[in-house]
């Protein structure tokens, strides 16, 4: 049996018809495992492309949505997911998942999709399911950045309710900085400065930066000279005490003249003490000279002069007198802390304070209202920059000069304030929104809307010199030329009609300064 089964197995090998029947069969089983094989690829490529797709989508509109919440960021990026797969309704069923993870100043959304696809060929070969998943993942793109808010809280602010509309708008800003970076975030500060002529300061003697003579006001002598008196004056009382000294305020006079081509503001003040008959004089005469250029004020002679006399007439030839009222400063506790403009060029310019340059310092002012708030100095605690919004109430005129340069110094690190970083640091963002609902009417100097407009328009030229981004809010009213240009670029310029737009807006703006990109 065995010896008749190999002569037929030998047989059936040598019959050419059964060769080629058995390999066209081989042939033909790796062609249409080929092709099949080429089918199912193709359309795992193509689910793959159309998962990515979604899924690119997703996370990207989470992004937009994260700076309110993480479930609204969640809903949206499902929405997306299943909109960009509304004709594969087999692949919306797809797992899907969306995770965040914050890492200091930078948070980043993943969002994750699987779905398991049957091949049409290649089941026969024993692959019977095909596992396709992507991942995509977007991150807030927020670098380190300072936020001020220049905030008018003129009295027109107190109509249509724009003054609530204000607090409930830059509140939802605050929050919104709480639930993206978390409140006391290093990397992050807010501040505020609200304005109408005039910003207001914590009230203090103590001002270094601060010029508390009233100078500016003292119409009928020269603003150099007036300071010049003032100087001697205080070099007089360090000298001989202020029982002495306050005797001068009666015995005080200046003058200014030229030589050479340079102009002098020269100060004579003599006080006394009596003692028997006699009386002793102290007599001090200081001349300065201010540089064209760099307003520096120098001392060019001055000193203390002792002597004898019966009496204590004094008048030196030359001179006027200043009068004795012109010494009522506010450096006592009558000054509420409100400045007006900064002699100019510096009430457009981000120039700090300097010791010599008598132009740089801040001038002290009578308030004109007491409902202007205090500045709030840049700040990582979000919570505490809410309450302070409290504390905004409306009253004064518009001068948006006063706002926007007390707003530059506050991003500035010169004095008086020095907490935010430098201009030139490249790795932090400096942002002002700047929200107004009427044109100027009123600085130190005029009433004229369209000469305080230049100033105003000088200062927001300065602030975008040091690379700062400004977006700016009119709110109903004020002069929208002025405004637009004041913005960095035309949509940075917000045109509001009515005063219930601003938290959309301030939304929007925030938004924007959390911009975006894909990652991966």
């Amino acid at each position: 049996m065995l010896q008749s089964f190999r002569h037929k197995l030998i047989a059936f090998f040598a019959n050419r018809r059964g060769n080629t029947i058995l390999s066209f069969g081989l042939i033909a089983l790796v062609l249409v495992g080929a092709t099949g094989g080429a089918v199912d690829m193709l359309r795992y490529n193509e689910t793959q492309s159309l998962l990515q797709g979604a899924n690119d989508a997703a996370v990207l509109k989470a992004t937009q949505k994260i700076e309110t919440s993480e479930d609204a960021a969640r809903a949206a990026a499902r929405i997306a997911f299943e909109a960009n797969l509304i004709d594969r309704p087999d692949l919306k069923a797809a797992t899907h998942t969306f995770r965040i993870d914050k890492n200091d100043n930078t948070t980043i959304l993943h969002y994750t999709s699987e779905v398991t696809q049957t091949p049409y060929f290649l089941q026969l070969f024993g692959l019977t399911q095909q596992t396709i998943g992507v991942t995509s993942s977007a991150q807030t793109e927020s670098d380190p950045f300072e936020m001020l808010f220049v905030l008018d809280t003129t009295g027109s602010m107190a109509s249509n309710s724009k003054m609530s509309h204000l607090k409930k708008s830059v509140s939802s800003v605050l929050t919104s900085l709480i639930s993206t970076y978390g409140n006391g975030n290093e990397d992050v500060k807010v501040g505020m400065v609200a304005f109408n002529t005039q910003v207001r300061l914590p009230p203090s003697t103590d001002y270094d930066f601060v010029d508390y003579t009233q100078c500016y006001l003292r119409t009928s002598v020269n603003y150099y000279a007036c300071r010049t008196v003032w100087k001697a004056y205080d070099a007089l009382c360090d000298q001989v005490g202020s029982t002495i000294c306050a005797t001068a305020t009666s015995k005080a006079f200046y003058r200014v003249y030229s030589s050479g081509g340079i102009t002098y503001y020269a100060a004579s003040l003599m006080g006394y003490a009596k003692s028997g008959s006699k009386y002793t004089l102290y007599t001090y005469n200081l001349t300065t000279t201010v540089n064209a250029s760099s307003l520096v004020m120098s001392e060019v002679s001055g000193g203390l002069t002792t002597s004898s006399s019966s009496s204590t007439a004094y008048s030196p030839s030359g001179y006027t007198a200043f009068a004795s009222s012109y010494f009522s400063s506010l450096t006592n506790s009558s000054w509420g802390g409100c400045l007006t403009d900064r002699n100019q060029l510096f009430d457009v310019s981000v120039t700090g304070y300097a010791k010599d340059v008598v132009d740089s310092q801040y001038i002290a002012a009578t308030c004109t209202t007491s409902a202007l708030a205090r500045v709030l100095d840049l700040t990582n605690d979000f919570s505490s920059a809410n309450t302070y919004l409290d504390t905004l109430s409306p009253g004064g005129n518009t001068n948006i000069t006063a706002g926007v340069q007390f707003g530059l110094e506050m991003l500035s690190p010169a004095a008086p304030y020095t907490k935010a970083t430098a201009f030139t640091d490249p790795d932090v963002k400096k942002y002002m929104i700047i929200v107004t609902d009427g044109a100027n009417t009123q600085n130190r100097w005029s009433t004229s809307t369209s000469t305080i407009n230049a100033r105003s328009a000088l200062a927001c030229t300065a602030a975008k010199a040091q690379g700062v981004t400004l977006f700016v809010v009119r709110v109903e009213e004020g002069d929208s030329s002025l405004l637009q240009a004041c913005a960095s670029q035309s949509s940075y310029y917000y045109d509001l009609s009515q005063a219930s737009d601003l938290t959309k807006t301030m939304q929007d703006i925030f938004a924007t300064i959390n911009k975006l990109r894909l990652v991966q």
